[in-house]
């Protein structure tokens, strides 16, 4: 089946030991904060920076993302100053993944980043030959037993629900007539694809959301399986070449597993 909204997937949130400190500074001199190494959705990202802080901050902290801008907001009972430009991590800050200028933010109470957080791929055209999570179950490390009295046993470690799909006409190319109206026009629609397949074959976290228009329903997932590996680690970008379309492009199939939270 095709699905009838255009989607959009969240993604980018990548950890490292150069992207994990905020340091800041509640009026009493500086304090750090350390992001815990690793890959997270947006949505758990920010739940991450407030966790950081409150770790080390003498009030409490909490995050809000705008789900439209991908900008999170930083706040706090009394006021405190990010500082990402003065701070002694300032090199190895998370200002740039928060969506925030490398510079000291000013004391307040709520600081919101110039930027959206990560990264945010549309697919140019409606997902082809998709599968939603719910339609599409497979039994995790599943075994079938018939014992000598013809009792059948199934043995599973739960369920895994995977997403599919094929993300087709990707494009540089300027489209007009009457395709102009399917296919969006992204004079750098190759090279984002590029960089998204790239990221999701490292096993990344991201937020599928079926229909942009609707950004607070998503899912949280990573790829699972690509058309050149089952392993979900390999790619290669198909062009259409059947279809007489030179300079457009298509990913395969392409499988997510929802996250368990």
């Amino acid at each position: 089946m095709t699905i009838k909204t255009k989607s959009s997937f969240y993604y980018g949130h990548e950890v490292t030991a150069t992207n994990n400190s905020i340091p800041f500074n509640e009026g009493g001199g500086e304090l750090v904060a350390t992001l815990n190494i690793g890959s997270y959705s947006l949505t758990n990202y920010a739940i991450e920076v407030a966790r950081a802080m409150n770790v080390v901050g003498g009030q409490i902290y909490a995050t809000v993302v705008d789900r439209t801008t991908r900008q999170i907001t930083v706040s706090a009972p009394g006021n405190f100053d990010l500082l990402f430009g003065t701070g002694s991590t300032a090199s190895i800050s998370a200002a740039s993944l928060m969506g925030f200028n490398a510079v000291d933010t000013g004391s307040d109470v709520s600081h919101q980043g110039e930027n959206g957080s990560g990264l945010d791929y549309r697919p140019q055209f409606l997902l082809q030959d998709f599968v939603d999570f719910q339609d599409n179950v497979r039994a995790s490390e599943a075994s079938v037993n018939v014992s000598a009295s013809g009792v059948t046993e199934v043995v599973k470690f739960g369920n895994n629900e995977i997403m599919a799909g094929n993300i087709k006409y990707i494009t540089d190319e300027m489209v007009g007539g009457c395709l102009a109206s399917s296919i969006e026009n992204n004079p750098t629609g190759v090279q984002d694809y590029r960089t998204f397949i790239s990221f999701i074959t490292g096993k990344g976290d991201l937020e599928f959301i079926p229909d942009r228009d609707n950004p607070n329903s998503f899912t949280t997932c990573f790829l699972e399986s690509t058309p050149e590996s089952r392993e979900g680690v390999n790619y290669r970008i198909k062009e259409l070449y059947g279809e007489g379309l030179i300079g457009f492009f298509e990913s395969g199939r392409l499988e997510f597993r929802k996250k368990v939270v």
